[in-house]
């Protein structure tokens, strides 16, 4: 009896381990090389026959665990989508002071084609060495970045305000940020840490896009994330309808990038296309 309870319990233990080491190399070595796009219809009206294609993409986190190749990558998918309007929400380099070439990588950025835009915000990774420099280099690869402000585009007869807010700590410019809003118009707004939104989810915003919490990075089913980072407590990953004027959709992107460890599990990089019927 001892013998095959020894046996069992071998067998177990050796299941268990086998499972752990699949799942580690996995995480390890396939799915953070992984990049998937995900497509949204957003019917803003149900008889509309223009559509607006936005394509969101961040935390790229371009550093140790992700490199410029992997980037190169995912600008070709970008360009796939034939986007009206691309916007990034946030954290561009993982460590930016230690990153080898800086000026490789907003040569890639610059190639992201838009018809009418490429807006940016800034993530909390963004501040590293200091506002002025982020904001030089994505206007370099033709983005433009939004502190605390707004953008007006027209579109087909349309009028798209996008509005970006700069982080969570601002204070007042950022609770000025959406005073006067029409809400005639599609308004859009782009932050980068998701409970920001329960700032501004009184407004009559259509569509909302933060990233920030990579989706707690290793998901496991049935738990959720091993560990939320801040300000990801409300909101942390995929669609939200938000209960307001305009039923908001606020999507949290799970990012691209790796942060901290090179792991990634339920969570596979992601770029998303909103394909917006107006």
């Amino acid at each position: 009896m001892n013998i095959k309870a020894n046996k069992y319990k071998k067998q177990i233990t050796f299941i268990i381990i086998a499972i752990v080491t699949f799942i580690t190399l996995y995480a390890t070595y396939f799915e953070r090389h992984l990049i998937i796009n995900k497509n949204i219809s957003v019917p803003l009206e149900a008889t509309g026959q223009d559509v607006l294609r936005i394509v969101q993409f961040s935390d790229t986190h371009l550093g140790k665990y992700f490199s410029l190749e992997q980037f190169k990558k995912v600008v070709e998918k970008i360009n796939e989508q034939s986007p009206d309007l691309v916007v990034f929400t946030g954290d561009l380099f993982d460590v930016m002071s230690e990153y080898e070439n800086p000026d490789a990588v907003i040569k890639a950025l610059s190639k992201i084609e838009a018809k009418i835009g490429k807006i940016a915000i800034m993530g909390n990774r963004d501040f590293q060495k200091g506002e002025e420099y982020f904001v030089l280099s994505m206007n370099q690869a033709g983005f433009k970045v939004l502190r605390n402000e707004s953008i007006k585009f027209s579109y087909k007869d349309h009028n798209i305000m996008v509005y970006g807010v700069n982080n969570w700590d601002i204070g007042l410019e950022q609770k000025e940020l959406l005073d006067g809003i029409d809400s005639n118009n599609i308004n859009l707004l782009l932050m980068h840490e998701p409970d920001v939104m329960n700032k501004f989810e009184k407004y009559p915003i259509d569509i909302a896009f933060a990233g920030h919490s990579h989706g707690g990075q290793v998901y496991l089913p049935f738990i959720g994330p091993i560990i939320k980072t801040n300000m990801c407590e409300d909101y942390l990953k995929g669609s939200y309808r938000l209960n307001n004027e305009k039923n908001t959709l606020f999507y949290v992107s799970s990012g691209i990038g790796n942060t901290k460890v090179p792991f990634r599990f339920f969570n596979i990089p992601e770029i998303i296309l909103f394909d917006v019927t107006m």
